[in-house]
């Protein structure tokens, strides 16, 4: 216990000659051997209190007891603050007006330190005797304080953020709770005795500034039976008696928040039990300031350059990681092996084993078993662990993670950049600012006498995650978002990115997040479903996949409550996929239009869930937007992404492939569809699907409402006569697709721009102004659409986050009622 105290109490200060261990256990001998409850010698405390009652000047109004007066207050209001707190049960007492009333106190009593009743500087009044008395304390004081910085050679200041006042708590606690509360054992420890002993003691500290006021000069002002010489002496008892009378002393004498079970010079922080569970759902510390992570742009010749290509060679001359299940803290590895290829060569990029249903259930009663203490960490504590493990991936791991998102998910450079390096920083970071600001969400309004609070408690059992192929960031957010507000996460990763999760995973380790807190179970779909859906204490959904997907775990999870099957009800945040548009007006840019369009459909060959994947032109524009994308189109070089010079990579897997390809097959043969350019494909190195454009008169067309999920775009030109045209495209646009998930408006017309955002308000939940479909940045664009696209709770926002919080609201009242009858009772 020695040791963990030492850490909570001012460094390099000395240990207490009554604080040894033999005082403590009650072993003292000798002249000491009465002693209080908390080890220290009744007959030092009695020959203190005797010596600061004689000080207190109650035997005399004058004289020298009054120049003692100045100094035996202070002493003896110290001397009783350590005998109530190492003798006397201690009670929580609530101080009001915090904490301007302490600032007010601060500084009057500074005033008063300095000046020391200012009559001292008067002419006639000055002696050297006086001024040396003053001010001898403040002597003391800077020599004292000089000599031990420089001789123990201790740092001026010591920031707020390096303070520790948590290390050795649950030790504290559990003796505090082993503590047996001394009882009185007579009348002049008893309660009431107790109180006027209290109110006594605030009086004589009271007295110094009554004094100080000249308000013994003026007391007729406050009591007309008083003479005018009423002495200091009568006034402090007078004092006694009124503070007696009002209460006032449980508002003066102590706080509750500096509560204390231990004898003061101990020197320790005392915290209330509940104090870490308040700390870890309110934000009690600034966060640093949060901006994007900023992009790096692999241009040949520069260090970051090198450094990627260094990881991409290492990855690939190594071999495939080896990547195990985390269930319980420990790695382990299935009987059956399973490999995740690289979408290029198909060569593996890592081997894995999947989650048996035992191991689910493993991995779910480790997460509960961690569920309260991770609950109960402080807010600060947790969002430094998603701070440093930002840091981490922005330096030491930057190039890692691309490269394994590069090998494993078929992205070129820039699309590893700005999702596994920028935009998983930024979710991380972002998530602390935005977890802050929810928790500073307070009741604006309390009634007199009144506090009211809210409380951001973590869900009641765990969250599953279940994260795509697709954004190696969208993964770390899914599991991280949840944990960071204080939950234990069940995290499944796809098949098609085990690597670049895992290293996520590894990552947050390394940052300080407890082993426990997010399970990494790779496994068939279906198996660890059933299991997750299984248990009682399933809280939370957190997905981003295949629209046919999200609907099936929706059906399940919507079941189970009507079964009663959970604790709670769950929550079920989503995001699918979409139908993305770009529409093109009359005024448009028709270059910006057309290079947008481009890299909208076919950056990362059309698998971001928010591509671009139909186009509806104005007719009078429409030839020139064609050959201009045509163009651009062609100059596209495909093939392997650890080849810079290469826009577009593979789509993702076997069955991607087949899918796509069935779609061109389909095409050749349908009357409604003009190829413009591609429409070829190959499997025989990789799953390579070529950029590909038709054009189709028919707004109907099943193309432009199927989605594909690949690069594949899909051209309508509308009649653009007359406004009523355009406000019919605009119609159609909304109800052609039952997704709602991103759509841009390109035109110079401010008039058509307003018109199409009104008609297409909830035709996207991102919705973008000259600028292209895909690109939404965390803390700039929060992301997510409705309809048959998901929930909308805006990955990237504080709304998020909200969704993984169970608020509790409280009302405290200070001012206590004794009578059941209102006054509309009244006779």
């Amino acid at each position: 216990m020695k040791d963990s105290l030492k850490s909570l109490e001012v460094a390099d200060w000395p240990e207490p000659p009554y604080d040894d261990p033999k005082a403590i256990q009650g072993e003292i001998t000798g002249v000491h051997n009465s002693k209080t409850q908390r080890g220290l010698s009744s007959r030092h405390v009695q020959f203190l209190a005797l010596g600061g009652c004689i000080g207190t000047g109650l035997f005399g109004g004058s004289g020298q007891a009054s120049a003692v007066d100045g100094w035996s207050c202070p002493f003896a209001h110290g001397l009783y603050c350590h005998v109530k707190v190492g003798v006397l049960k201690p009670r929580p007492f609530i101080t009001p007006f915090q904490p301007y009333g302490a600032y007010y106190v601060m500084g009057f009593v500074s005033l008063l330190a300095i000046t020391n009743v200012y009559t001292i500087f008067f002419p006639g009044s000055f002696t050297a005797s006086n001024f040396l008395v003053s001010y001898i304390v403040f002597m003391i004081f800077f020599v004292l304080y000089f000599r031990h910085k420089f001789y123990y050679k201790t740092p001026w200041m010591t920031k707020v953020s390096e303070l520790d006042i948590f290390s050795g708590k649950d030790e504290i606690d559990r003796l505090e709770e082993e503590e047996i509360e001394p009882q009185p054992r007579n009348l002049a420890r008893a309660s009431v005795v107790v109180d006027c002993i209290e109110s006594v003691w605030s009086a004589v500290i009271l007295k110094r500034w009554y004094s100080t006021l000249h308000m013994i000069h003026t007391i007729r002002l406050f009591s007309s039976f008083f003479p005018a010489s009423t002495s200091s002496p009568n006034l402090l008892f007078f004092n006694a008696w009124k503070l007696i009378h009002c209460l006032h002393f449980k508002q003066i004498m102590m706080s509750s928040i500096m509560r204390t079970r231990a004898p003061i010079s101990r020197l320790a922080c005392r915290i209330p039990s509940s104090s870490t569970r308040s700390m870890g759902t309110y934000a009690t510390f600034k966060v640093p300031q949060i901006n994007n992570e900023p992009n790096k742009h692999y241009i040949p010749g520069t260090p970051d350059r090198k450094g990627l290509e260094e990881a991409l060679a290492k990855y690939k001359q190594q071999g495939p990681l080896s990547v195990p299940l985390v269930v319980a803290g420990k790695e382990l590895k299935g009987y059956e092996s399973f490999t995740q290829s690289n979408p290029a060569t198909h060569a593996p990029v890592a081997t894995y084993s999947n989650a048996s249903k035992a191991d689910v259930q493993s991995a779910i009663n480790s997460a509960l078993a961690v569920r309260k203490s991770w609950a109960d960490t402080p807010f600060a504590e947790r969002a430094s662990i998603f701070l440093k493990a930002a840091d981490l991936i922005a330096t030491k791991y930057r190039y890692d993670i691309m490269a394994l998102t590069m090998h494993g998910q078929g992205k070129n450079a820039w699309q590893a950049e700005i999702d596994s390096a920028a935009e998983l920083c930024d979710f991380f970071r972002f998530g602390v600012k935005y977890a802050e600001e929810l928790y500073a969400q307070q009741p604006s309004h309390n009634a007199s006498g009144v506090w009211n609070r809210l409380e951001y408690r973590p869900l009641e059992g765990f969250v599953y995650a279940i994260s795509p192929f697709n954004f190696t960031a969208i993964g770390g957010n899914l599991a991280g978002a949840p944990a960071l507000m204080g939950n234990v996460v069940i995290w499944k990763p796809s098949p098609s990115a085990i690597a670049s999760n895992w290293l996520v995973h590894q990552i947050l380790l390394e940052a300080g997040l407890p082993k426990d807190v997010i399970q990494f179970v790779p496994g068939d779909a279906a198996e660890v479903t059933e299991t997750v859906l299984e248990s009682r204490d399933f809280s939370a959904l957190h997905f981003t996949g295949s629209t046919d997907v999200f609907r099936m775990l929706y059906g399940k999870i919507s079941q189970g409550v009507a079964d009663g099957k959970y604790r709670s009800y769950p929550r079920i945040v989503g995001e699918t996929g979409g139908k993305n548009f770009h529409l093109v007006h009359k005024s448009a840019d028709v270059r910006n239009a057309a290079v947008q369009t481009v890299r909208g459909a076919f950056e990362f060959q059309g698998q971001k869930c928010s591509a671009t994947s139909r186009a509806y032109i104005a007719s009078s524009i429409a030839e020139d937007f064609a050959q201009q994308v045509v163009a651009e189109v062609k100059k596209i070089n495909v093939g392997e992404p650890s080849e810079f010079t290469n826009f577009c990579g593979p789509v993702i897997h076997e069955a991607s492939f087949n899918k796509l390809s069935g779609v061109i097959e389909e095409a050749k043969n349908d009357p409604e569809l003009e190829l413009l350019v591609g429409g070829t494909y190959d499997s025989s190195k990789g799953w390579y699907i070529q950029p590909t454009v038709y054009r189709t008169s028919n707004p109907d067309h099943p193309l432009l409402s199927r989605e594909l999920f690949g690069p594949v775009l899909v051209i309508h030109s509308y009649n653009d006569a007359t406004d009523a045209d355009f406000t019919k495209i605009c119609d159609k646009i909304d109800s052609t697709s039952t997704y709602a998930l991103t759509g841009s408006i390109f035109a110079q017309d401010r008039a058509a721009v307003q018109l199409a955002d009104e008609a297409l308000r909830n035709a996207a939940g991102n919705f973008y102004i000259n600028c292209k479909s895909t690109g939404a940045v965390v803390g700039q664009q929060p992301f997510g659409g409705a309809r048959a696209s998901g929930t909308n709770d805006k990955a990237g926002s504080a709304n998020l986050m909200s969704r993984f919080v169970s608020l509790r609201s409280i009302k405290e009242e200070y001012v206590p009622t004794y009578t059941v009858a209102y006054p509309s009772n009244a006779n």
